[in-house]
Parts: C-alpha cells; sequence; structure tokens
C-alpha cells in the first residue's frame, strides 16, 4: 500500500486504486440481467454494503471486495493483486475466489464446504456479494433463467450463507431479508 508520506498508509487513496483497477478490469462485463448493468455496479455494491455493516470499515477488506472477481472474471491473477496491494487483499480475494477449472456443480459445493473457514473479511465479502447476487436475481433475473433456477439459487446461497461460523449481524439480518422477501414473492 501507499502512504501519504508521513509513513502511515492511505486507505482511501488504496480503496479507489481497487475500485480503479476492478473497473479497469470488469470494464467489458454487464450483469447477466436484462438490463446488462455494468458489472462494476455489482462490485461497488458489495463493497458499500460491507462499508455501512461495519462500524469502521478496514481497508484490506474493502479492495479486497472490490477486487472479489477479477481472478474468476478478467484474467489478474493473485501475484499481480499482491503487488498492486499487497499480500493481505491478495490472500482475501483468494479465499473468495473459485477455480473456474473445476465444473460448475463442484464449484457451487466447494463454495458450502469451504464457508466455515473463511477468514472474518471474506465472510463479509461473501455475504455481501450473495446479497447483492440474489437482489440481482430477484430485480433483473438473468437472461434465460426460470423460476425453478431462480429457487435452486437462493436456496444454494442459503447453504453457504448458513455454514458461516460468526457471520457479521448486520449484513446476515439483510441476507436474511432478501431471502425472505424472494420466498414470499415466489
Amino acid at each position: 500500500m501507499e502512504t501519504n508520506g508521513t509513513g502511515t498508509t492511505a486507505p482511501l487513496r488504496d480503496v479507489l486504486a481497487a475500485a480503479r483497477f476492478a473497473a479497469e478490469r470488469h470494464k467489458n462485463q454487464r450483469r447477466k440481467g436484462e438490463s446488462a448493468e455494468p458489472y462494476v455496479n455489482h462490485l461497488l455494491e458489495v463493497a458499500d454494503l460491507i462499508s455501512q455493516a461495519t462500524p469502521d470499515p478496514d481497508p484490506i477488506v474493502l479492495m479486497a471486495a472490490l477486487l472479489h472477481d477479477v481472478v474468476e472474471d478478467a484474467g489478474v491473477t493473485s501475484a499481480e493483486i499482491a503487488e498492486q496491494f499487497g499480500d493481505a487483499v491478495a490472500s482475501m480475494v483468494d479465499e473468495v475466489t473459485d477455480d473456474k477449472s473445476l465444473p460448475k456443480a463442484v464449484r457451487k459445493q466447494k463454495q458450502v464446504e469451504h464457508a466455515p473457514h473463511l477468514s472474518a473479511g471474506a465472510q463479509l465479502i461473501k455475504l455481501a456479494d450473495k446479497i447483492s447476487n440474489l437482489r440481482g436475481v430477484m430485480h433483473n433475473r438473468p437472461v434465460g433463467w426460470d423460476e425453478p433456477r431462480c429457487r435452486e439459487y437462493f436456496e444454494w446461497a442459503k447453504r453457504v450463507i448458513s455454514g458461516m461460523r460468526a457471520p457479521n449481524p448486520t449484513l446476515l439480518a439483510e441476507f436474511e431479508a432478501v431471502y425472505s422477501q424472494y420466498r414470499r414473492e415466489a
């Protein structure tokens, strides 16, 4: 991380650098819904959820939240993240990154199995990511997804989150609210 000239970290500058890096790497990506909103909106929502749910947001967690999909979706390596943003950020991104060489069903099962072992920061990211994704499925359903596929996604997300040891109470409450709203409306 950069310093502000006094030897202390400049967290805001670092978070903004991560946001810019993520936006550049995801610039040609869109969400799967009919509106095809820019993918960066998802990354910003994840970071925003975390910042609202924690009294003193950790810049490392916010940077990792903004970068959480660059390895999976944008061809960035963990080494590149470590070089630009530090080992702590890279490690947290690694915790929430799926191995795309595995079949989708295996990746999904691994998320369920791995949830109890996530660090506190990775739990924040995973929980905020699932909230954002569930909201997306509810309000801007991915093209080609029928109701059974949406329901299956919600139930899988619930299994992932249920496995967490100590999820953030504010984010957990939001997850439960979104999950319950979907169940009422489905």
